[in-house]
Parts: C-alpha cells; structure tokens; sequence
C-alpha cells in the first residue's frame, strides 16, 4: 500500500504552519492533499468489496480555521480558493454517492461547526517559548474526562485519541461571560496576557 500511496504523494494532513508562513502555499497544499485522498480513495474503492468504507476529509477543518473569513466575505482574496476547495469537496462525495448500490448507505459526519474566531492562542508555543508557567496546567486522566468541571478546558483531543489532554484552570474571578466568548480568547488573554 505505502508504494501507491507514494504515488499518489498522499500526505496525512496539510502543513497547518504553512498558513502561518503563507496562505498561498496553505491553500496550495489544501488542494493537493485533497487531490492526493481522492486518488488514494478510488484506488481502494476498487481493491476490495467494502462493508464500510470511509473517506476523511480534514482539509474542510484547516481551511476554516485559517480562513473563515474568506468565506465570509466575497471580496476577500483567499474566497474563491475557499469555496472552489468546497466545491471539490462536493464532488468527491457526489461521485462516492454514485459508485452505492441500492442497499448502501452514506453517512457524513462532522466533529465541530465553525464560526468566526477573534483571537486565538496556539498554548505549546506559549508553554515552549517559557511564556506559560507549566504549573497553571492541570494533566487529567482518561478515567476522569470531565472537561467541564472545576473550569477545566478541553484542549486536544479526548480519551482514546493517544493524545495527552491538558486544561487550564479558570479561577472563577476571572471567568468572563458566556461560554462563547471564552471559546473566542478571552480566558487566554487574561491568563497569558494576550
């Protein structure tokens, strides 16, 4: 499989600091990974008679995070290149759509919505560059994925992901409004001095 997916130049997600560097690239890449897991999806379609096939698409996730406001706004210079990769988007699932049989089913799942972001914090860089006392953050179990409680937040992937989760205690003095505007930076701000 590994030479196929060589040969398709699969990559397992974009380069999410390219977007950081240059959205020009980031979108560049968005689309050549696309490309790449649609190659890889039809080549594995064929391989064998599925009883469940799934084709993850995270480039939908990059892009909003990057670029929401492209979508947003007609005028924005990065508007075509967002909706013309949803568009791409659609036509992969139109053309899995075809290839089902009248008993098949097909299922599209997503793990979040989007919205706008007004401020964000990228919390390793903070904890690498020394800016984070690593104190302020409390590892919690996976027996004990209450991400809620005591004004924990979750901040990576939950319990079996493999990924270790941390959370940021929120001392409830400095807690602000409504959970949203949490979700938008606020907390970062006044724990971090953002």
């Amino acid at each position: 499989m590994l030479p196929k997916l060589e040969e398709f130049d699969y990559k397992v997600d974009v380069d999410s600091n390219m977007a950081h560097k240059s959205l020009d690239r980031f979108t560049e890449e968005l689309f050549e990974v696309l490309e790449a897991r649609v190659k890889a999806y039809r080549y594995l379609w064929e391989e064998s008679d599925w009883d469940v096939f799934t084709f993850v698409v995270t480039g939908t996730d990059r892009l909003m995070h990057f670029l929401w406001e492209a979508y947003e706004d007609e005028d924005h210079d990065y508007h075509s290149e967002f909706t013309e990769f949803f568009s791409e988007v659609d036509d992969a699932i139109g053309e899995i759509r075809s290839r089902l049989g009248p008993e098949d089913s097909l299922t599209i799942v997503s793990d979040h919505g989007f919205g706008p972001v007004h401020t964000s914090a990228n919390v390793n860089s903070y904890l690498k560059e020394g800016r984070i006392p690593e104190r302020k953050f409390r590892r919690y179990r996976e027996e004990k994925p209450e991400c809620d409680k005591g004004g924990i937040r979750r901040l990576c992937p939950g319990p079996g992901s493999g990924i270790p989760q941390y959370g940021i205690k929120i001392p409830k003095r400095k807690r602000l409004g409504k959970p949203k505007q949490r979700a938008n930076g606020r907390a970062g701000r006044i724990l971090f001095g953002l």
